[in-house]
């Protein structure tokens, strides 16, 4: 062991050798500033949704697209578009576990992939070649947005994992060495292909084209990202969902909706009583001191703030456009998560990049109101316990022909081919 990985503790006596190996500390890697800080992620994100791991079931789509699919038609299933969209990380993980993994420990083997890719992610953040501290800032934002916890710890919903790891790869630097451009080339193609964040990405996939214009390696992640993004948009084209509404009553409903994302983000524990007016009084505040923080000229983060900004609004549209308008505490909640970090990502950029003290106070100011907000609802409710292995056992014994998963879905028993 180098003497440089080493730090006696205090008291420690060196021995002829040298260092008292009883008493050293390893400091570099116990006290590691990103490991901590790894470590601490993870805790607030199994605290999110911890009955998935006690009591693991599946949670919607897991269990009435991914199971029953990936048993039934086994690996072309990967290959299988489901709600218009192709899922291919899911599929892979759903394939290969429903081939080697008892159903009675699916839910399981389901869920702990599910922390894997979000923690994964949070690695990518904490650690990715950004301005100082924006990457441990945009790892805090993901646990740290109101939201009644769907997104976490469910495989279904790891494709808005996906889209942070779409928005990273973006945001960094054009790769420098040939494993770096591989391993960014396979992590842009499969978050691509796993969803349709990659599509509502497009404004931040031409800033990207614009920064690598002359940068090669830069070229063949966008590359990637781009050729999943289109795959997608030839599923969606080729099967079309139903859709709620269309693009120009979505946009033009926009605005007026805009009051009730700012309270919930930034204040949800006002109360219900006078929501809306609390949220037109939250709105006119905030958008003041965006556009406050916004007219600093020396502020080099202004474009990846705005790109953030409509990313938001482009998510929270296109939820409209596939289910309606969503309720961050309720129906559709999905689709308000990664506009909620996106606006705290913003605010993170701002105040990195800003040089005044005013506005830095200000840009925290409205970050710890995100984050005192999200702590109204920090842990979803838990799922009704709906006994899966005790299901399994039954379809064992012949006695149940359909199971019963979270939220209160019938799904028949699927055979192998």
């Amino acid at each position: 062991m180098s003497a440089n990985l080493i730090q006696i503790a205090p008291g420690a006596i060196p021995s002829k050798g040298g260092v008292d190996k009883r008493r050293a500390v390893f400091w570099p890697t116990v006290m590691n500033p990103k490991l901590v800080l790894l470590l601490l992620f993870t805790v607030a994100l199994l605290s999110k949704h911890l009955d998935q791991l006690l009591a693991p079931q599946f949670f919607s789509d897991d269990g009435g697209g991914f199971f029953m699919e990936s048993v039934s038609m086994g690996w072309s299933s990967v290959l299988h578009v489901y709600n218009s969209f192709l899922y291919v990380v899911p599929r892979v993980i759903s394939s290969t576990f429903c081939s080697i993994v008892p159903w009675a420990w699916l839910p399981l083997a389901y869920n702990l992939s599910a922390v894997f890719i979000t923690v994964y992610i949070a690695l990518r953040l904490i650690g990715a070649r950004l301005p100082r501290f924006a990457g441990p800032l945009m790892a805090i934002a993901l646990v740290t947005v109101l939201h009644n916890g769907d997104v976490f710890i469910n495989l279904c919903c790891s494709h808005v994992f996906f889209g942070v790891l779409l928005v990273v790869n973006l945001l960094e630097p054009a790769p420098i060495r040939p494993g770096e451009t591989i391993r960014r080339m396979v992590e842009a193609m499969l978050a691509a292909l796993s969803g349709p964040e990659a599509i509502i990405l497009a404004p931040f996939m031409l800033w990207g084209a614009l920064r690598w214009r002359k940068e090669p390696r830069g070229w063949l992640v966008l590359g990637s990202m781009a050729a999943g993004a289109a795959i997608e948009a030839a599923a969606m084209c080729i099967f079309p969902r139903e859709l709620d509404t269309g693009w120009s009553v979505a946009i033009s409903q926009f605005l007026p909706v805009v009051p009730y994302y700012s309270q919930g983000i930034f204040c949800s524990w006002c109360g219900s009583s006078h929501a809306y007016l609390v949220g037109v009084i939250v709105a006119l505040i905030v958008s003041s001191i965006f556009g406050f923080l916004f007219c600093e000229s020396g502020n080099p983060y202004r474009v990846q703030t705005l790109l953030f900004l409509v990313c938001a609004a482009l998510f929270l549209i296109a939820g409209k456009l596939a289910a309606g308008w969503a309720n961050p505490l309720g129906n559709g909640a999905r689709y308000t998560y990664l506009p909620f970090v996106l606006v705290w990502w913003s605010l993170a950029w701002l105040l990195i990049g800003s040089n005044c003290w005013i506005r830095r106070s200000l840009a925290a100011s409205l970050i710890l109101a995100i984050v005192a907000s999200s702590t109204t609802r920090w842990s979803a409710y838990p799922y009704p316990d709906y006994h899966w292995r005790q299901q399994v056992s039954e379809v064992q014994a012949g006695k149940r022909t359909m199971f019963i998963v979270p939220p209160d879905w019938e799904i028949p028993v699927p055979h192998r081919r």
